[in-house]
């Protein structure tokens, strides 16, 4: 069957911000890829964004506010096009352009792709909005204890690691 994506020239991948969980960089981690070369705390600056998925840091003494994010505009993934991990590719991704709850996004998504999207559905991971709904919890327990963006990531991990084996 022919995938709503492969009439489209990625302008999701190419064009977008993409936000994901520590799920998700927990499964890219556990396949091989160094998580220093695809995943960024990158500065809230997009227009909608969940404010209980943005992760505070105190290096300066001050809160300065990010979102964990792919390596981005292009997406590190992107090869000739396509996406070189679909099979492992972020929730977000695979869900694309429908949201957690499986209701579709904005016009993000161009003309045919986005009404073959609507028509044959979307291959939304199973447990997606358990783990988006984990993940806010992860955030809002290292926001509380105002740590430093160098000890995030291994912090991001280990609970997504420990609230995995919930799911």
């Amino acid at each position: 069957m022919l995938s709503p994506c492969a009439l489209c020239k990625a302008e999701c991948c190419r064009n977008h911000l993409i936000t994901i969980t520590s799920f998700d960089v927990l499964r890219l981690y556990e396949d091989g890829y160094r998580v220093q070369d695809f995943a960024q705390f990158a500065p809230c600056r997009i227009l909608n964004y969940d404010n209980n998925m943005v992760l505070e840091f105190h290096d300066s003494g001050m809160a300065e506010d990010r979102i964990l994010a792919l390596k981005s505009n292009p997406c590190h993934f992107l090869e000739n096009g396509r996406c070189s991990i679909h099979k492992i590719a972020p929730s977000v991704c695979k869900a694309y352009p429908r949201n957690s709850s499986g209701k579709m996004m904005g016009k993000l998504c161009p003309g045919i792709p986005r009404l073959l999207h609507g028509m044959m559905g979307t291959e939304i991971r199973g447990g997606y909005a358990n783990e988006i709904a984990a993940y806010r919890g992860i955030v809002a327990e290292w926001n509380g204890q105002r740590g430093k963006m160098r000890d995030c990531m291994p912090f991001l991990l280990e609970r997504a690691e420990g609230e995995r084996k919930k799911f």
